[in-house]
């Protein structure tokens, strides 16, 4: 996982959803002809994750962003970002 201190939010959600919309709009929507791939979001904790679904068994990545008023979380699976969470709550 890693992650990007964020020194002003507003500009840095801006720029996100930016990311997030180009990153929904590039990412194929068939792949081998049958199964999406996308963006999907979820919330967790109040936070709200973004993961760029990848259905094939061979890849076992599910690339997750997360841009939180402090931390921008960038991880190759939304468990690592929800386990983070789960330990600054504590």
């Amino acid at each position: 996982m890693m992650t990007l201190k964020v020194k002003d939010y507003e500009k840095a959600k801006v720029v996100y959803d930016r990311l997030m919309g180009f990153l929904d709009k590039s990412l194929p929507k068939t792949y081998r002809g049958q199964q999406h791939i996308g963006l999907s979001s979820f919330e967790f904790m109040g936070q709200k994750m973004h993961v760029i679904n990848l259905p094939d068994d061979d890849i076992p990545f599910a690339p997750t962003f997360c841009l939180t008023q402090k931390q921008l979380y960038i991880s190759l699976h939304p468990q690592t970002i929800k386990a983070q969470f789960r330990l600054i709550k504590k």
